[in-house]
């Protein structure tokens, strides 16, 4: 549930989402990518579907954690991806930007008194923190769930180790191996 004036903001940028997705777009194909993964031409497909899941998770303040690290310079992309080689890094830095830069130009609407403009401005920063607490959160999950299967994983941290059914240990788990050596 969005607070009225946050759902003004959310309507005013779903009104700029064409030039939203292109800026993000331009924004994606600026940098370079670290894989044949990170293909810009491809990454674009997902533009969308990031989009809803995003405002999915605005719209249910409970979904939203209170700690979200962030993708851009807030955090450390080893938070995220210890190899730094995922193509969603980029392409969720480059989504923040474009956020930021979008809601930069929403102006407030006239409505005729002097202290709108205000009160509007204070509504529009209180919603983008929101705004950007929600990209970080469908970034975070994406990004673990890609590096879950990465091959580089294992050079960057310690092998899990599983029990065994005697109590002891046995040694460093099969599924803890990369896939190819």
């Amino acid at each position: 549930m969005l607070w009225p004036m946050h759902e003004a903001l959310l309507q005013a940028l779903r009104d700029q989402r064409p030039t939203l997705l292109v800026r993000w777009g331009s924004l994606l194909r600026a940098q370079p990518s670290p894989n044949a993964l990170g293909n810009p031409d491809v990454l674009v497909l997902l533009m969308d579907w990031t989009l809803e899941e995003w405002e999915s998770i605005l719209r249910r303040p409970h979904a939203r954690r209170r700690r979200s690290p962030g993708v851009g310079a807030a955090a450390s992309e080893s938070e995220y991806c210890p190899c730094g080689q995922n193509p969603l890094l980029g392409y969720f830095r480059s989504a923040e930007t474009a956020l930021d830069e979008a809601l930069a130009r929403l102006a407030a609407p006239n409505a005729g008194d002097d202290s709108y403009p205000v009160e509007w401005t204070l509504a529009r920063d209180a919603f983008a923190v929101e705004a950007r607490r929600a990209l970080r959160q469908v970034a975070e999950r994406e990004i673990s769930t890609f590096c879950a299967v990465c091959r580089q994983r294992h050079r960057f941290g310690p092998r899990i180790t599983y029990a065994s059914a005697t109590g002891g240990n046995a040694g460093p788990s099969t599924l803890a191996a990369p896939f190819f050596p």
